[in-house]
C-alpha cells in the first residue's frame, strides 16, 4: 500500500496561462479527484482534502483550453485561492496584483513550513492511500500559483 500526499502551499513561480476559462468542478470529493489522478492501474483506498472547497476540483477541456500549461485534457488542481481563478472568462490568465482571493485553506502546517523554510499560508491538502496493481506507475504534475505575480 503506498500513501501520497499532494500539496499546494503558496509558494513558486510558474509557466502563464493565457487561454479562455478552465472548467473546474470545485464540488468534487477527495476520492473523485484521487481516481481522477491515478485512472487505472491503481486502486484508491482512501482520500482526504484539507483546505477550503473552492480550493480543489477535477478540470476538464485542458487540452483546448490551456494546451502546454495542464498536464492532460482532464486531472485535478489544487489552489492557494480559488481554483477557478485560474482562468477568467476574458480569455487571459490571472496576471494582475489585485486578484487574488483569500480562503479558509490550512496556515502553516509544520511540513509545507519546514519545505518552505518559511511560513505557509491557504494550503490545499489531498491525502491519497493507494495499492498499484502493476509495476508501474506515473503522474504528471504542474505547479502554479494562483496568486503570481503579486508574491
Amino acid at each position: 500500500m503506498g500513501c501520497w500526499r499532494v500539496l499546494s502551499p503558496k509558494l513558486g513561480r510558474g509557466k502563464m496561462v493565457a487561454a479562455s476559462e478552465l472548467p473546474i468542478d470545485t464540488g468534487a470529493t477527495a476520492v473523485e479527484m484521487a481516481q481522477n489522478i491515478f485512472g487505472s492501474g491503481v486502486v484508491v483506498t482512501g482520500a482526504t482534502f484539507s483546505g477550503d472547497n473552492d480550493s480543489s476540483g477535477i478540470y476538464t477541456n485542458g487540452d483546448t483550453v490551456a494546451p502546454g500549461v495542464t498536464p492532460g485534457d482532464t486531472g485535478i488542481i489544487l489552489s492557494t485561492g480559488d481554483a477557478e481563478d485560474f482562468t477568467n472568462s476574458s480569455g487571459q490568465s490571472n496576471q494582475s496584483n489585485s486578484t487574488s482571493t483569500n480562503t479558509s485553506g490550512v496556515n502553516n502546517n509544520a511540513q509545507l513550513n519546514a519545505a518552505a523554510g518559511a511560513g505557509t499560508r491557504d494550503a490545499a491538502i489531498l491525502d491519497i492511500d493507494f495499492i498499484p496493481t502493476g509495476s508501474v506507475m506515473t503522474m504528471k504534475f504542474v505547479f502554479s500559483s494562483e496568486e503570481y505575480p503579486e508574491f
